[in-house]
Parts: C-alpha cells; structure tokens; sequence
C-alpha cells in the first residue's frame, strides 16, 4: 500500500501491545521512507527505513496535533532530534520523537497512561494496608 501523506506526517502502527510511532518523509530514491527511533538493540537513534518496514502491511494511522508545526518544520526537526539522545522506553521512545517533531513537545501518550495505571494501582495497594 502506497501512502497518500506529506512529508512531515506524524504516524502510528500498531504492534500488539503498543503503537509504533514515526515521521513520513516522503520519497527518496523511489521508495517511501519514514523515519523513526529505532530501539537500543537497533542502535537507539533516529533512521530513515522503507514503508514497509516501518508498517509490516498493518494499517498506519495519522496522529493529528492541534499545536502542530508547519510540516516541513517537522521535517527539518527530524534531523535536530538526533542531537536529543538515545532511545529511552520512559524518556524518549518512538512516540516522544515524533510527538517532539511535530510540536517541539515530547510527550508518550503510552508512557502516560502507564504510568498513571502505576500510580493509581500503588494508591490501591497504601491504601489497603492501611485500612487492613
């Protein structure tokens, strides 16, 4: 499946128990690339890989922001992400790259709902001891 995007595009895929998150970069060489934040046994830093690694013929779908950027300043971003780090699951995952890209926010929207199911099921687990 050929991708109907502009280059600059936030998207996600998903892969089981969490989504995959990466900018369309558009065409390069005849293939369709996107670029994303491989994970630490991959080299922990932002590449550029064909469409179809990044989609695995699953469905992608198009993250909108309501404080995006212009997209060709998400583009450009993509390249001055590489100076944010390596790869942290907590910190800096896919989706802190390609929220960051498109808003100059990072933000895991992932991470967040974990985390608040941690916090939430920790007050659970206080407050049981101290009725018990």
């Amino acid at each position: 499946m050929t991708p109907d995007l502009c280059p600059g595009s936030h998207i996600k895929v998903g892969r089981g128990l969490y989504e995959h998150h990466g900018i369309y970069m558009g065409l390069c060489l005849g293939s369709h690339v996107v670029a994303e934040l491989a994970k630490p046994q991959d080299g922990g830093t932002v590449r550029f890989v064909p469409w179809r690694t990044f989609c695995r013929d699953d469905q992608f779908q198009v993250v909108e922001h309501a404080d995006g950027l212009p997209l060709r300043q998400v583009v450009a971003n993509v390249q001055r992400a590489s100076n944010r780090g390596m790869y942290d699951l907590f910190n800096w995952n896919c989706e802190h790259f390609a929220t960051w890209c498109a808003t100059m926010k990072p933000r895991s929207h992932q991470v967040e709902v974990v985390s608040a199911g941690a916090l939430l099921l920790l007050g659970v687990v206080i407050l049981g001891k101290l009725a018990a």
